[in-house]
This record gives structure tokens, C-alpha cells and sequence, in this order.
């Protein structure tokens, strides 16, 4: 039978180099790692940690640059932009890591206005849907297309003119 071993407590000391670790992964806002924070807190048999370091390591990891909110928006809007998304999608991908308001706003807004119908073009050939499918023209398979834009996000404008091609699009 193997022997179980005792956890460790979760001492302020510890909870200041989980964050560390999580960031040298991976990029996150603010919000999320607050959240991480408190689910390792809640997980933790031992826990030593109170709201207040988690607020304070918090405030130290934004001032050592290591979390900086507008950065991580920008570069996870162009991300999802260029992956097809549609705004309404990229919106809820960011208010799931709790960005959301002015912030995201501006990163939305800065992408240029004709970035949604961008975003769908390149959705469509990636997934070849439209004229970038092998399926034929019938009007079952469009249907099924313009269903597949919708529930990424995009209007019916959008989906159908990314749908009718390059030529179209401009």
C-alpha cells in the first residue's frame, strides 16, 4: 500500500510562487489570477493565506509588470480576431478571464471597423464553408454555412457576404 503524503500548508510564502509559476506559462489578466488565487485558498486542507495577502501579492505582480490588463486584452483580441472570431465571441471569451467594460472596448475599437466581416472571411476558409467548400452551390449546404457563422457570433450580413467570397467581401 503506498503511503500517503502529508500536504503542505498554504503559506503566504507558497501562494507568492504559484502565481509566478502559472505566469511563466501563460499570459493572464488581473481578474483570472485573482480567481486561481482563491480556488488554490479554497483547495488548500491547510490554508494560511488571508484575502489581504492575495490583494497585496496581486498589487505587487502589477507593479513588477508581470500583470498588466490593457496588454493582455490587446493581444488576446488581435489573437482572436485573426482566429475568426466575431466580436460577440471575442466579448465572452474576455469576460470569462474578468475582463470587461472600457478596457475592451478600446482593444474592440481599435481593430477597425471592418474587422468583424475580416474575421468571418477568414472563419469560412479556415472551416471551408462558401465558396471555399467542395460541397456545390445548393442552397442547403449555404444554410447550414450562414448556421455555422450565426453561432460563432456573426450577423446575417456578415456571414453572408464572408460566405459569397473575396470578391464580395470588399
Amino acid at each position: 500500500m503506498r503511503s500517503r503524503r502529508k500536504k503542505r500548508p498554504l503559506t503566504p510564502g507558497r501562494l507568492e510562487r504559484r502565481p509566478l509559476h502559472y505566469l511563466e506559462r501563460y499570459s493572464a489578466p488581473t481578474p483570472h489570477v485573482r480567481r486561481l488565487m482563491h480556488r488554490w485558498m479554497r483547495e488548500a486542507e491547510d490554508c494560511r493565506v488571508t484575502p489581504e495577502h492575495v490583494d497585496a501579492l496581486l498589487d505587487r505582480l502589477v507593479r513588477a509588470g508581470l500583470l498588466d490588463d490593457e496588454r493582455y486584452t490587446r493581444a488576446r483580441v488581435a489573437a482572436l480576431q485573426r482566429k475568426g472570431n466575431s466580436m460577440r465571441l471575442i466579448r465572452a471569451k474576455l469576460a470569462e478571464k474578468g475582463l470587461r467594460g472600457p478596457l475592451v472596448d478600446e482593444a474592440l475599437d481599435a481593430l477597425g471597423r471592418d474587422s468583424e466581416l475580416e474575421a468571418a472571411v477568414s472563419y469560412a476558409r479556415k472551416r471551408r464553408l462558401g465558396r471555399w467548400g467542395d460541397k456545390g452551390d445548393d442552397r442547403d449546404r449555404w444554410r447550414k454555412d450562414l448556421a455555422r457563422l450565426a453561432r460563432r457570433g456573426f450577423s446575417f450580413d456578415v456571414a453572408d457576404r464572408a460566405l459569397r467570397g473575396p470578391d464580395a467581401a470588399q
